[in-house]
């Protein structure tokens, strides 16, 4: 059960990082003043999760992530496999996938957003797309992630 378990989540990511690497190039751009850690977290309690895909949107005029397509400045703030892509228009698309299970609630990302000096946690909207337990069983309702931090660098 936990090889199956573990092939279809290594599925799962493999998917998300070809999807992400066809996906659009990134929004950094010079006219940003400010560099910013935003951190994302699920917070409600959802249990141990074996996999989360979800994206971040800033709901900005200017601004960007920074890096370009699958090299963005992020850093799993939990022990497991990440995936992370600017698909365009200061979106990203990440996925993590995690054998020990990723706690919730609690801090699941940081990246580094290159924007006005005028940023906040509502500057975000995060949209969970799936999850599943460490069984690789459905997650529903899809845990509540939000960003929780915003802070210049």
């Amino acid at each position: 059960m936990k090889f199956s378990a573990l092939s279809h989540r290594l599925v799962l990511l493999i998917a998300l990082v070809v999807g992400l690497a066809s996906a659009g190039c990134g929004s950094d751009n010079g006219s940003q003043t400010s560099d910013y850690d935003v951190t994302v977290s699920v917070v409600s309690d959802a249990g141990d999760l074996g996999a989360l895909q979800f994206n971040v949107s800033y709901e900005g005029e200017s601004g960007g992530w920074s890096g370009t397509a699958g090299n963005i400045d992020c850093e799993a703030l939990i022990d497991a496999l990440m995936a992370v892509n600017d698909s365009g228009a200061s979106s990203l698309k990440i996925g993590v996938v995690s054998l020990e299970g990723v706690p919730t609630p609690g801090d699941v990302v940081r990246c580094v957003f290159r924007g006005p000096d005028e940023l906040s946690t509502s500057s975000f909207v995060v949209r969970v797309l799936d999850a599943s337990d460490t069984d690789s069983v459905r997650v529903m309702p899809v845990p509540t992630m939000q960003v929780t931090s915003v802070v210049a660098r």
